[in-house]
């Protein structure tokens, strides 16, 4: 919202720095710092998952923002979908989500939602980026958290988005046998 000077203040302003993808990534090593001093294998576990999640979310999202390359709301770049903020912040409820429950999961999901309403309520995503911002950090959440300390299978098939070096954007198909 905008106070007579022109600054932003309060909703937006406060989850846009809350869902900021460097902020949660400066959150994510931290917390793994402190997971490594941690005696509890709960916390240490949970931890690492946090900052795998916030680095391949980083990374997708970041692929899909250049190979869309679509210009936002209020037209200050093209780099609209998906919501990076919403997708940091999707990833990391649903680590917290997996490893600590409902109890955990539902006040961190109630927090993205907010970010991402702060992202469309700003001008800087559609609802459509938001979404999909949501459902990529979702997926990588539930991705990455290995449950009873089983390591995850490698998929057999998965796609990637990938930009070359002249900017030229396609899929990386690979097929595991």
């Amino acid at each position: 919202l905008a106070q007579p000077d022109g600054r932003e203040s309060g909703f937006g302003v406060f989850f846009d720095t809350v869902g900021n993808p460097i902020l949660v990534g400066i959150v994510s090593v931290g917390a793994l710092a402190a997971g490594r001093l941690a005696r509890g294998q709960q916390f240490r576990d949970s931890s690492y998952d946090l900052l795998v999640a916030a680095t391949v979310n980083y990374l997708y999202t970041g692929a899909l923002k250049l190979a869309t390359n679509r210009t936002r709301p209020d037209g200050s770049n093209d780099a609209s979908f998906p919501s990076g903020h919403t997708s940091a912040m999707f990833a990391l409820a649903t680590v917290l989500d997996r490893h600590y429950g409902m109890m955990v999961g539902v006040p961190g999901y109630f927090v993205a939602s907010l970010v991402g309403a702060s992202r469309i309520n700003r001008g800087a995503h559609f609802l459509s980026d938001v979404v999909a911002g949501a459902a990529i950090g979702f997926i990588v959440g539930r991705t990455v958290v290995r449950q009873n300390d089983a390591p995850l299978e490698a998929p057999r098939f998965s796609l990637q988005p990938a930009v070359g070096p002249s900017g030229q954007r396609g899929l990386i198909v690979m097929i595991r046998f």
